[in-house]
């Protein structure tokens, strides 16, 4: 089973008011700026799995546009703060920044907005076990959305949420429904269905096609350049490998990027797996275990999330 946070869906972005031809548009006076370097900043270190680093610059963000008084800022912030402590596994501190967002896009008349915040609160609800709440908080997002095809991670988390119920069949039309409405260019959400269609896969006895889907979670992240996500996806293939030697390699190719992204939890836990595996299987992990270490004691190298 794969660590992910299978029902994330994608940050909130601030979008910079550009030219659409014609009068060029005039550049906004500095202070209102203020902000928009951070939030980027935060978007970047987040679509990479530095969930931590992230969080840093969505809290200095939060601050500048709260001082300017930018509400569509503020609401982002919020929403993209919330995402954070979710991903790192603080479901209900999460949930009441996904409240505070949802309640402000309200204010402002961004439907869209208020909704991908309620399903952000709804995922936050099914971490930690509230499940009919979640649904309900499903409910209401859709009912903000114009009438017709929900959007993919609308469709997404609601899957998830039939998955964790034990509703196998509805999860996984769900989930297809999701695959199917998402762009081929939106790497970062395919890689995330994909990975919870490998994990329904693997919970209702289809190991093969939990493979198919593992693989190709794996190939999304990787094209997205979500180094946590890539980490996982190997994670999730060790559990479903055929030989001892498949399961170590994949291990040793995980725990490494964990240890790059000085994920210190993630690694010890690994590690406890491939030293067990390695022993059963008789295979060397020696030059493994020094690239961890030394990745983990040199603050100074190279690291996504620097």
């Amino acid at each position: 089973m794969t660590f992910r946070h299978w029902t994330a869906i994608a940050i909130m972005v601030f979008l910079i008011p550009g030219c659409t031809g014609g009068r060029a548009v005039s550049e906004p006076p500095v202070h209102l700026q203020a902000g928009r370097q951070d939030a980027t900043r935060g978007a970047e270190l987040y679509q990479k799995g530095c969930y931590s680093r992230a969080l840093e610059f969505f809290l200095i963000a939060h601050r500048k546009f709260s001082a300017s008084d930018q509400l569509a800022g503020v609401a982002m912030c919020l929403n993209n703060i919330g995402t954070t402590y979710r991903a790192l596994g603080h479901a209900e501190t999460a949930a009441l920044f996904f409240h505070e967002a949802h309640t402000l896009y309200r204010r402002l008349d961004d439907r869209a907005a208020a909704a991908q915040a309620l399903c952000n609160r709804a995922a936050a609800l099914i971490d930690m076990g509230r499940m009919d709440e979640a649904e309900a908080a499903l409910d209401a997002a859709g009912s903000q959305l114009p009438a017709g095809r929900l959007p993919a991670y609308l469709l997404k988390t609601r899957g998830v949420l039939m998955m964790k119920k034990g509703v196998y069949a509805e999860a996984e039309a769900l989930l297809q429904a999701a695959l199917d409405r998402t762009k081929p260019e939106n790497a970062a959400a395919l890689g995330a269905t994909r990975s919870a269609m490998g994990a329904l896969m693997q919970q209702t006895g289809r190991p093969e096609a939990a493979v198919r889907f593992y693989r190709a979670a794996l190939e999304a992240d990787r094209t997205a350049g979500f180094y946590k996500g890539i980490a996982d996806d190997l994670v999730a293939l060790s559990g479903l490998a055929e030989t001892m030697d498949e399961t170590v390699a994949l291990l040793k190719r995980s725990i490494q990027i964990y240890a790059l992204m000085d994920d210190r939890e993630r690694v010890a836990e690994i590690m406890g797996r491939l030293e067990a595996a390695a022993e059963k299987g008789a295979v060397d992990i020696d030059l493994t275990r020094h690239f961890v270490k030394t990745w983990l004691d040199d603050p100074s190298g190279w690291t996504p999330c620097r």
